[in-house]
C-alpha cells in the first residue's frame, strides 16, 4: 500500500488519500476477478458460455470506476485503533466489501431498470442488450449476476489463508448482516415511494437501512475486527459517526440526482424523478407548494417516466419553495454531526482522526 499521508487534512488531501487506496486494491482486486472467471474447477462448468459471460460483467462493473471509500474506511478503522494489519489480510476484506456493493448495485439497477451505472450500460441493461427479445431471460440472468457477487463476497472470507476462524466468523456475520438491513431498506424505499409523504426521520431512517449499513458502518465494522478492538466498547462510538456521515452521502446523492452533472455522474438526473423518488426535496416541497403545483408534481411521479421538460419545472419548484436549499441545510447538519463525532475520538489514533473528520465533509463537498 502506498505510504501514508500524514499532518493535516483538507477535503483535497481526502481525494489523494483515496488514490492510495485504489493504486493499492484495484490491481489485487482485478486478479481476483480474474480467477474467479477460469472455467472448471470450483468455478462454473466448463461447457457454460453465459457463466463466462456473468463473470465478465460483474468483472466489469465492480471495476468500473468507484472511488473505493468503503476500503478506506475499512483501512483507517484498522489505523484508528492502532491495527498492525497485514494488507493481505486486509485485501480479503477489502474484496468481501467491494463485491457486496457490486451485489447491491446490480439487484439496484434491476429495481429502477436503469440504464446506465458509472456512465456505461448497468448489468440489467447489458443483458437487455444480449437478448433483447428474451426479457425474462435478460432479468433472470441480471438477478443471478448480482446473488452470484453476494456470495463471492463470502467466499473471498471463507477461502481466506490470511483471517483467523473468529476473524473469519465475524466478517461473515457483519456482511450478512449488512445485506439483511440494506434489502429491508430497499423494501422501506419501495415503501416510501407509495406514501404522498414520509416524516423527514423515516427518511434518515431509510438511508441508514439502504445505504449506510452496507457503504459505511459494515466496512468500519470489519476494520475493528480486524484490529483486534473491544467490538463491545467502541461499536456504538463508530457507529454514530457511520450513521451520520452516511445520511450526508445519501442527502448528497440525492440532491445531485436531480441537480447533478449528468457527464460527470454518470446517469441521467431524470432518473431518480422518471422513478418517481420522493426525496427530502420532493417532499418538503409538496409540503409547501401551492395545490395546482402540488397535483402536478403528484402526477409527475405518479407516471413513473418524467420527461426533461418536466424534470426542468420540477427543478423550478423546488427551488421557488427553496426546498434544495432545506437538503443542503439538512446534508451539512448530518456532516457536522459526523465531524463532531470523530473529533471526539481523543484516546484514537490522531492521523486516523484527522482522515474521518475531513471525510465528512468530503462527503458533500465531493465531485462525480
Amino acid at each position: 500500500m502506498a505510504a501514508e499521508k500524514r499532518g493535516s487534512f483538507g477535503t483535497e488531501v481526502i481525494w489523494d488519500r483515496l488514490s492510495d487506496y485504489q493504486r493499492w486494491f484495484e490491481p489485487a482486486f482485478k486478479d481476483y476477478l480474474r480467477s474467479r472467471s477460469v472455467a472448471g474447477a470450483d468455478n462454473y462448468p466448463a461447457g457454460s458460455s453465459m457463466s463466462a459471460e456473468c463473470l465478465e460483467l460483474i468483472t466489469d462493473l465492480a471495476l468500473r470506476g468507484g472511488k473505493r471509500q468503503r476500503v478506506a474506511f475499512l483501512a483507517e478503522t484498522t489505523k484508528l485503533f492502532n491495527g498492525e494489519v497485514p494488507p493481505s489480510k486486509l485485501l480479503d476484506a477489502a474484496i468481501s466489501v467491494e463485491l457486496l456493493q457490486t451485489h447491491l448495485l446490480i439487484h439496484d439497477d434491476i429495481f429502477d431498470d436503469a440504464p446506465l451505472r458509472r456512465g456505461q450500460p448497468s448489468t440489467y441493461a447489458a443483458y437487455k442488450e444480449l437478448y433483447p427479445d428474451d426479457t425474462r431471460l435478460s432479468r433472470s440472468l441480471a438477478i443471478l449476476a448480482g446473488d452470484i457477487a453476494a456470495y463471492l463476497a463470502i467466499q473471498v472470507i471463507t477461502d481466506s489463508q490470511e483471517l483467523t476462524p473468529d476473524e473469519a466468523n465475524s466478517i461473515i456475520a457483519i456482511q450478512t448482516k449488512a445485506g439483511l438491513n440494506t434489502f429491508h431498506g430497499q423494501i422501506f424505499d419501495f415503501e416510501r415511494d407509495r406514501h404522498s409523504r414520509m416524516a423527514d426521520e423515516r427518511l434518515y431512517e431509510l438511508a441508514d437501512y439502504k445505504a449506510v449499513r452496507s457503504s459505511t458502518w459494515a466496512p468500519m465494522r470489519i476494520g475493528l475486527v480486524l484490529a483486534g478492538a473491544d467490538t463491545t466498547t467502541n461499536q456504538n462510538r463508530i457507529f454514530q459517526y457511520a450513521r451520520a456521515v452516511g445520511i450526508a452521502g445519501q442527502l448528497q446523492d440525492d440532491y445531485l440526482g436531480l441537480f447533478g452533472d449528468e457527464s460527470t455522474l454518470g446517469k441521467s438526473t431524470t432518473a431518480d424523478l422518471a422513478e418517481g423518488k420522493r426525496t427530502l426535496m420532493i417532499n418538503h416541497t409538496l409540503e409547501h407548494c401551492l395545490s395546482q403545483e402540488s397535483n402536478r408534481l403528484e402526477s409527475i411521479l405518479k407516471q413513473r417516466g418524467a420527461t426533461e421538460s418536466e424534470a426542468e419545472w420540477v427543478r423550478w419548484l423546488i427551488r421557488k419553495y427553496k426546498s434544495d436549499n432545506y437538503l443542503i441545510e439538512r446534508m451539512k447538519h448530518w456532516a457536522d454531526q459526523a465531524q463532531r463525532e470523530a473529533e471526539s475520538w481523543q484516546d484514537l489514533d490522531k492521523a486516523a482522526i484527522k482522515f474521518f473528520s475531513a471525510m465528512a465533509n468530503w462527503f458533500i463537498k465531493r465531485t462525480y
